[in-house]
């Protein structure tokens, strides 16, 4: 069994560090790709490196669905979620652009250093968000404008 296939297989388990070796490993190929890919007109948009990172979030939250296939076939999969997270941003671009809301709004790339801190950030938004949603809309917005605007 190769290396990545390991990493592959101790990833699901909760094994943060090997996530990030493999994100670390396609990193640089993943954000040529994207780089490649990126239409002229997103480039004032978003930045190639927000959407590598938005795909390996993506990725981090989706790993358990992950079937290797072959050592090469992590990569592939990070790449069709790259291309996805690049036609997400194409869409609120235009949507944006037309002076109508997006329907996806995409948070700004955390400044944690690990895919996992990113993935409890999210986790934790997610929560905060839904306990919001048991308040009464005043309280609510009491909260929302005292912490998080």
């Amino acid at each position: 069994m190769s290396d990545t296939l390991r990493l592959i297989a101790r990833a699901p388990d909760g094994d943060a560090r090997a996530f990030d070796l493999l994100v670390e490993r396609h990193r640089g190929r993943l954000a040529a790709f994207v780089a490649a890919r990126m239409h002229p007109a997103l480039r004032g948009y978003v930045e190639p490196d927000d959407v590598v990172q938005e795909a390996c979030l993506e990725a981090a939250g989706k790993l358990d669905a992950f079937v290797a296939r072959s050592p090469s076939g992590f990569y592939h999969w990070l790449v069709r979620i790259a291309e996805y997270k690049l036609k997400e941003v194409d869409r609120r671009r235009r949507a944006k652009k037309r002076g109508r809301p997006a329907s996806l709004q995409v948070e700004p790339a955390s400044i944690q250093t690990s895919v996992a801190g990113r993935v409890g950030r999210a986790e934790h938004a997610l929560r905060v968000a839904r306990a919001l949603e048991t308040l009464p809309d005043a309280q609510a917005e009491a909260v929302r404008l005292r912490y998080l605007q």
